[in-house]
C-alpha cells in the first residue's frame, strides 16, 4: 500500500509535466519494489519435513546439541536484535511458552546481533534464561536460508514439524500455543 501512495503522489507532482514518457518512468520506478516482493518472495530453504542438527556454544559458553535433550520437543527461535522489532516485542512471549511447556518442550534460540553486549543485555532484560546462540556472521540463518523472526518446532528426531513467523499479539500467541498443544498430544 506504501509503493501505491507514493506511486499516485509522483503521479500528482510530475501531473504537470505533460510527457507520458516522463510520467510511465514515474510509475514504474515507485511500483518496481512493491512488484519484486510481490512476483518474487524470499521463500526459506527449510522446510517442514527437514532434519536440523545443531552443535555449537551458547553465550553462556554452554554446548548446545539438539540431539541431546529429554524433551520429547523443541523450538527454535531465530532471531536478530539489529532488525526485527518484532523479535524484541515477542520476546515476552517466549519466556511464558518455556513456563507452560517446560517439561514437554526445550527452548533455543539463535540470534543475529552485531554486538555481544547487546544481545546479552537484551537476554537480561527479557528474562530469557533459555540456551541463546550467537550467530554473529549469520551463519546458521544463511545456512537455513530463513528470515527473521521465525520459530521452527522440532520432534525428537530433530525433524522440522512447523515453522511459524511472528508472533505479533496476545491473540496470535495463544493461537500459537492451541496449535503446539495439538501437534505434540
Amino acid at each position: 500500500m506504501l509503493f501505491i501512495g507514493t506511486a499516485l503522489m509522483g503521479i500528482f507532482a510530475f501531473s504537470r509535466l505533460r510527457s507520458i514518457k516522463k510520467l510511465t518512468l514515474i510509475i514504474i520506478i515507485n511500483l518496481t519494489p512493491f512488484l519484486y516482493h510481490k512476483l518474487f518472495p524470499k521463500i526459506s530453504s527449510l522446510k517442514i519435513g527437514d532434519k536440523i542438527e545443531l552443535n555449537s556454544k551458547s553465550v553462556d559458553k554452554k554446548d548446545v546439541d539438539l540431539s541431546n535433550r529429554t524433551e520429547p520437543y523443541a523450538i527454535l527461535f531465530v532471531f536478530s536484535l539489529d532488525d526485527c522489532t518484532s523479535c524484541l516485542e515477542e520476546a515476552l512471549y517466549w519466556v511464558k511458552l518455556k513456563n507452560k511447556f517446560q517439561s514437554k518442550i526445550k527452548l533455543f534460540a539463535i540470534a543475529y546481533s552485531h554486538n555481544f553486549l547487546l544481545l546479552k543485555s537484551f537476554m537480561n532484560h527479557k528474562g530469557i534464561t533459555f540456551p541463546v546462540i550467537w550467530d554473529r556472521e549469520k551463519d546458521i540463518i544463511k545456512s537455513w536460508n530463513v528470515t527473521t523472526p521465525v520459530k521452527i518446532l522440532i520432534d525428537s528426531n530433530n525433524i522440522v514439524l512447523n515453522l511459524s513467523k511472528s508472533l505479533g499479539s496476545e491473540e496470535i500467541f495463544e493461537n500459537y500455543i492451541s496449535f503446539i498443544i495439538r501437534k505434540i498430544q
